[in-house]
């Protein structure tokens, strides 16, 4: 989403800049590579800066640490993946 689109979104959260790099530093440099709660933060954190493809990733990694939540969030990003797919007149998940 860019800065205007979000700019008419009330009540959008904030997710700073860098805060992706910081959990990919916590999981690279750190202990955070087994941790579920670590790669769920990364997804959501991704989501909301609009890399989709990259949050499921992450999402699904912390679905596979045993995140309760993650399978969740994964379907909700597909399905927006999915339909932005077929207003292109293509469906990105075949």
């Amino acid at each position: 989403m860019n800065e205007k689109e979000s700019a008419k979104v009330p009540n959008l959260p904030k997710v700073p800049k860098d805060a992706a790099v910081a959990l990919a530093g916590i999981i690279r440099f750190g202990s955070g590579d087994t941790s579920q709660h670590v790669w769920f933060s990364l997804g959501t954190a991704l989501a909301w800066q609009g890399h989709k493809n990259l949050a499921i990733r992450a999402l699904r990694r912390a679905e596979l640490l045993g995140h309760p939540l993650a399978r969740e969030h994964v379907e909700a990003l597909v399905s927006v993946i999915d339909s932005y797919g077929d207003t292109a007149g293509r469906s990105l998940a075949s």
